[in-house]
């Protein structure tokens, strides 16, 4: 009997260890599963996000600074480019010498002087010292004038006895051999100078006749140079 209740009591004993043991491990099972499941996800999400946003912000960014450079560059290339290539120039053959009036082109209603450019110029005024008639600025044609680039009335004499041709808008040639034309009474040439040769018409559309040697010719083409 005796044994009996010695064996019962450790038995007790015994499952009472073992219920404590598993319901402390449960609960450490738990609690651990609980804190890594819930802290690992919670670690997990925030993480990512702070990475995701720092690279979607910076990511905008670069193509803002871009678009930036780029249209700033444009805008510094159009504002000073022009202002830095370009400046004003003119061409006057024989200038220095004084104006002279001994020649006129009787029978003859045009007279095209050649012209050689040593550069690309944008020509905006053409001016002679002659009396009232017309211009014309003609292309080459097999060292003869050609196309007719522009045509136009010169204005009234300035105090010194040049007249002016504004053409507008301007036009740009390129270096070689043109013709300056001149539909008037009296030509523009100056008393002492270079001789150039010629050509007659009574059309600035030709036929042309010549070329002529006579006369040291004179005009101002003023315009833009690089």
């Amino acid at each position: 009997m005796r044994k009996f209740i010695t064996f019962s009591i450790l038995a007790l004993f015994v499952f009472a260890c073992s219920d404590d043991s598993t319901t402390t491990n449960n609960g450490s099972a738990d609690l651990g599963s609980d804190l890594s499941l819930d802290a690992g996800s919670d670690n997990g999400v925030d993480v990512p996000d702070t990475p995701a946003d720092m690279v979607d912000d910076t990511g905008g960014n670069p193509d803002a600074s871009m678009d930036a450079g780029d249209d700033a560059g444009m805008d510094m290339a159009e504002d000073t480019g022009p202002d830095m290539t370009a400046m004003a120039c003119t061409k006057e053959p024989n200038a220095g010498s004084p104006p002279a009036t001994t020649c006129l082109h009787g029978a003859a209603d045009w007279l095209a002087w050649q012209w050689v450019v040593d550069e690309e110029m944008t020509v905006s005024e053409i001016q002679m010292h002659t009396d009232e008639g017309s211009v014309a600025l003609f292309a080459d044609d097999n060292t003869r004038p050609g196309t007719t680039l522009f045509e136009g009335l010169l204005s009234d004499a300035d105090a010194d006895g040049w007249r002016t041709l504004t053409i507008d808008p301007p036009i740009t040639i390129t270096a070689g051999t043109y013709w300056l034309g001149e539909n008037v009474g009296v030509c523009s040439t100056v008393e002492n100078g270079t001789e150039f040769a010629y050509f007659t018409s009574n059309s600035s559309s030709g036929p042309w006749s010549g070329p002529f040697m006579a006369h040291p010719f004179t005009a101002r083409i003023a315009g833009s140079c690089p």
